[in-house]
């Protein structure tokens, strides 16, 4: 009988009470006092032990400063050191039961920003904005990137796409702007010709502007149906073929032979969320080529790139989250 799966020490509750925000507003004002400030505190970075402690994770957005500055910056997203919070516990206060109300501050800021680009009346969706203009195929894409936002394959607990993109003027928001990656990859890498395996990859953009920018074929995956659906109709949209494939790498007995080998491989941001990150690597070994960004220091990325027979690997960048991003070749 197999032992049963490890289970995850941290606690991430959708919905909070009052007392815990309390008891994570006190390991936060630790840490702060303590000359530092987080920067991301989602729910999948900072939850509870099981005795009930907070706990904080991934520490790519950490800055040291004054006590006074980490406090502004972790409490209500005031920058520290030239470095402005991605998650705040003023942005968290709002899933507190009852809080709701504290949402909106941040709801008007999004709203203002989306009017920069198209202006549409307070409380439409942005479906309905996309279909006050009279276009079919931006109202659609539209539900593409919704499907996207209510899921929590993009960033749990935060409402928002992962990507952003214009699109014939008008603004399907994210919490990072396509255009920015996709001219740090497309800069470095040559598609032309290749076989690309975009692993965890959400509405499949990348695989979607591989094959545009002239791949021979693209094989997405991710673990969540929704945006699975939403990334197979966006492709349609885009008049790009991409064969997207339902995975979930840690449960799936055989996904590696399901989706098969190719040319290059990537995994952005894919290994932090994974139980078994051996079993990633060991397929990415298979590869000639793979772009890769992790939450893991730098040189321990390089050592095991290197220790799978990648003899060239090339840091071409630096991601939103100011993560290096590797794009490695064996030969």
């Amino acid at each position: 009988v197999e032992p049963p799966p490890p289970l995850d020490p941290v606690v991430r509750p959708f919905k909070e009470t009052a007392g815990e925000l309390l008891r994570l507003a006190k390991g936060v004002a630790r840490l702060n006092l303590a000359g530092l400030s987080h920067g991301d505190l989602t729910p999948s970075n900072v939850g509870f032990d099981p005795s009930g402690g907070p706990v904080m994770l991934d520490f790519d957005q950490c800055v040291a400063a004054h006590p006074l500055r980490c406090l502004a910056r972790d409490f209500v997203g005031l920058p520290c050191a030239d470095q402005p919070a991605q998650y705040t516990l003023w942005d968290r206060a709002g899933r507190v039961s009852g809080w709701g109300w504290l949402r909106w501050p941040g709801r008007v800021r999004d709203r203002l920003r989306r009017r920069r680009r198209l202006f549409a009346p307070p409380g439409l969706s942005l479906e309905r904005q996309a279909e006050m203009r009279d276009d079919s195929e931006l109202a659609a894409m539209a539900r593409c990137w919704a499907a996207a936002a209510a899921s929590d394959a993009s960033s749990p607990g935060a409402g928002k796409a992962y990507y952003s993109l214009d699109v014939r003027g008008f603004h399907l928001p994210g919490e990072r702007p396509w255009p920015l990656r996709w001219e740090m990859l497309w800069s470095a890498v040559s598609f032309r010709g290749k076989r690309v395996v975009e692993l965890g990859c959400n509405l499949g953009l990348l695989s979607i502007f591989a094959r545009l920018a002239g791949a021979e074929s693209a094989a997405a995956a991710d673990h969540n149906h929704a945006v699975i659906s939403a990334g197979a109709e966006l492709a349609r949209l885009c008049g790009a073929d991409v064969d997207f494939s339902r995975v979930d790498f840690d449960r799936d007995v055989d996904w590696e032979n399901g989706l098969g080998d190719g040319d290059l491989a990537t995994a952005l941001s894919l290994s932090y969320w994974l139980r078994d990150k051996d079993r990633l690597w060991r397929y990415l070994a298979r590869f000639p080529e793979v772009l890769f960004e992790g939450h893991e220091p730098t040189e321990e990325i390089e050592l095991r790139l290197r220790s799978m027979g990648f003899a060239r690997i090339v840091a071409i960048g630096r991601s939103e989250r100011n993560r290096v991003v590797f794009y490695a070749r064996k030969s």
